[in-house]
């Protein structure tokens, strides 16, 4: 039950992000990757969740391992973290705290410096593999 309400949560996210790329030609487009930030966001954070509730169970069910000890663990913390995220990931404060930190780091040019020396970094390694 809880993997096939997982995916139909993630299968709605996806057709209204969808849905919202194929209008981003129009005069909204701005609204729509707005949009398109926030339903990524909220995949993310239900697959964090739900992905895990799901892998418990399998492995529960498969008999590979007794998750039953785990379930108390995600029912008082996954959860309620769960739960008092959502409210950040529909509002735009996650865009806020984003745009005030970016801005603080683009104001100091050491700090600007040694982040896009770790971008260049990180980009080379992953062209060579």
């Amino acid at each position: 039950f809880n993997f096939s309400t997982f995916l139909y949560i993630m299968g709605s996210y996806i057709l209204t992000y969808k849905l919202s790329a194929r209008k981003t030609r129009t005069k909204n487009s701005r609204m729509n990757a707005v949009l398109q930030k926030k339903i990524a966001r909220l995949i993310i954070a239900d697959f964090l969740l739900l992905g895990t509730v799901c892998t418990f169970a399998i492995v529960h069910f498969a008999g590979i391992a007794d998750a039953t000890p785990l379930y108390p663990y995600v029912a008082i913390i996954l959860l309620p973290i769960n739960s008092s995220l959502n409210p950040l990931l529909y509002s735009d404060v996650l865009d806020v705290i984003h745009n005030a930190v970016s801005s603080w780091i683009n104001s100091q040019p050491a700090l600007r410096h040694a982040i896009n020396k770790m971008k260049s970094m990180f980009w080379s390694v992953r062209y060579v593999i």
